[in-house]
């Protein structure tokens, strides 16, 4: 299974099982994410929603190799739009979304870690937007949430340089909450969230929650326009190449 979910005392646990990519999200990927956020939004039970990655890696975003066949706005939009709506579901659950950084969450693992309500990260954790190195922008909602969770001048910043953050810096700046050295030590950390639902939800949203989720949307279509440029492909071809 790519990823492996289980629910466990009230705590869903999503984890990102391809260790030989990294995590990194292909379109199965995508429907089981899709399968455990339905069962978030519909289990009363479940108090706390934690994605998590697979020996030692987050996620490391979209799969290069297998997206790199997505070659016009229009393909790249069969994939875009649907991790898309599933990290705006993923701010509209229930329950509390937490998720647990102790490897690279990189690209899109980036935007999936800033769209969940709490960041637990270890000494090894790190991330980063590094999408402009292959000539793209966020597509799948990460900035706007970026910008909700560290303020526009340092998600800027962050998003500009496509650089990678080590945790200390992830948490001075607010992108990551707490420090765990082991997941047990995250676990230990969770408390169940006993408000209704709908209580969470509107905790949650910004003020003015229709224009934040459409400003997720765009950036699908923005990405999506610069998915089809030439200097997109020339970057996806120089990265396969290097990694054969």
């Amino acid at each position: 299974m790519k990823v492996d979910i289980s629910l466990v005392d009230g705590v869903l646990h999503v984890q990102l099982n391809r260790p030989e990519q990294k995590n990194a999200v292909d379109f199965d990927v995508i429907n089981a994410l899709a399968e455990a956020l339905e069962e978030a939004e519909t289990n009363r039970h479940i108090h706390t929603f934690l994605i998590k990655g697979h020996r030692g890696a987050f996620c490391s975003g979209g799969d290069v190799q297998a997206f790199h066949s997505l070659y016009t706005k229009e393909e790249a939009l069969t994939m875009l739009r649907p991790m898309n709506e599933n990290l705006i579901r993923l701010r509209k659950l229930p329950c509390v979304s937490v998720c647990y950084i102790d490897g690279p969450a990189v690209g899109g693992g980036a935007e999936l870690a800033a769209a969940c309500d709490k960041v637990y990260i270890s000494a090894e954790g790190k991330a980063g937007f590094i999408q402009g190195r292959l000539a793209l922008s966020t597509g799948w909602g990460g900035a706007a949430c970026l910008k909700q969770k560290i303020g526009a001048k340092n998600a800027f910043h962050m998003l500009t340089s496509a650089s990678v953050y080590d945790a200390e810096r992830l948490l001075s700046i607010g992108f990551a909450d707490e420090k765990a050295e082991s997941l047990d030590e995250v676990l230990r950390d969770l408390k169940p969230v006993t408000i209704p639902g709908e209580a969470v939800t509107s905790y949650r949203e910004p003020v003015n929650a229709s224009a934040f989720y459409k400003e997720m949307r765009m950036e699908a279509d923005r990405c999506a326009s610069l998915w089809e440029s030439e200097e997109h492909h020339k970057q996806v071809a120089f990265f396969l190449n290097k990694k054969q």
